[in-house]
């Protein structure tokens, strides 16, 4: 998952953590296999490959994309698994984190790769999918999410057979999935791992979190210098380039890791309007500026 991972028991012994571990690793690796699209050999990549046909695709790559066309609805057009061929325009991957007064992607590039952006464009049935020629999908922004709810169904369904009482949470690089216990998270803060003085693990706040999902979408991880100026990640399908006054960090908490990474992404790409959005929808955040 290109991320530092844990998972965490509470109530049972070591015998048993490690039982629900293998389980829950298993799970995670499965999904990144099948679902990266920097792995030649994965389900994703495969789909990416035959753009511009009819594509086979299973239940669960189906009910990915259903999950991603609510996200592509309910943010009006912003969230949108389409814009691969701009992620890889403007290179946001870890082994450019941070990089100074790198080169950014020219007018005509961005006007260019937008023609091949819109989930609105994909047809999508029970078991095929038709990807237009040129385009390709990102599974970024909902697969870790997806892994972590999956990690914890499997955990609690194997605990509860045999009789454990147990406490789990998943964390896939700050993507959450928690049974229900009083939990207390620290959230990291925007300055973390930049500068030299601060711990990589220092915490901005602290949020009761009772189980279910909690997301943080931001730049810390993600982000070139140009000049001084920092850019992230956060890309608007609409303009094809970053989301402008967007915050340096939002977390949410919400059902599941799915919902909450939704949100808080969703709530990046509102830029300025983020607050006003995750209070509108009456959810439980940290935005940080």
């Amino acid at each position: 998952m290109a991320s530092d991972c844990e998972l965490l028991f509470i109530g049972e012994g070591e015998v048993q953590a490690k039982a629900l571990a293998e389980l829950a690793i298993a799970e995670v690796r499965r999904i990144e296999a099948k679902y990266s699209r920097y792995l030649p050999g994965s389900e994703l990549s495969r789909i990416n490959g035959l753009a511009g046909s009819g594509i086979c695709i299973d239940a669960e790559t189906h009910g990915l994309l259903q999950f991603a066309a609510n996200c592509f609805s309910l943010s009006g057009g912003l969230f949108d698994i389409t814009t691969a061929p701009l992620q890889q325009l403007w290179r946001f991957g870890y082994k450019n984190h941070g990089v100074k007064n790198r080169c950014l992607p020219e007018e005509k590039q961005i006007s260019s790769v937008l023609d091949y952006i819109g989930f609105e464009r994909l047809g999508i049935d029970s078991n095929s999918l038709w990807l237009p020629a040129g385009m390709s999908l990102d599974f970024g922004g909902i697969a870790k999410e997806y892994a972590a709810d999956r990690a914890l169904l499997l955990m609690e369904r194997h605990a509860k057979s045999l009789g454990f009482d147990v406490a789990v949470l998943v964390n896939l690089g700050g993507d959450i999935a928690a049974s229900r216990y009083p939990w207390l998270i620290g959230v990291e803060g925007i300055h973390a791992g930049c500068d030299s003085h601060l711990l990589k693990s220092e915490a901005s706040g602290l949020i009761a979190f009772p189980g279910g999902g909690l997301a943080t979408s931001g730049d810390t991880k993600r982000f070139v210098l140009v000049d001084g100026k920092r850019v992230g990640h956060i890309l608007s399908p609409k303009t094809g380039y970053p989301v402008p006054d967007a915050p340096r960090s939002v977390t949410v908490l919400a059902p599941s890791a799915s919902a909450a990474g939704m949100l808080s992404t969703m709530a990046m790409l509102k830029g300025e309007g983020a607050e006003a959005f995750l209070l509108g929808e009456g959810l439980m955040h940290l935005v940080q500026r």
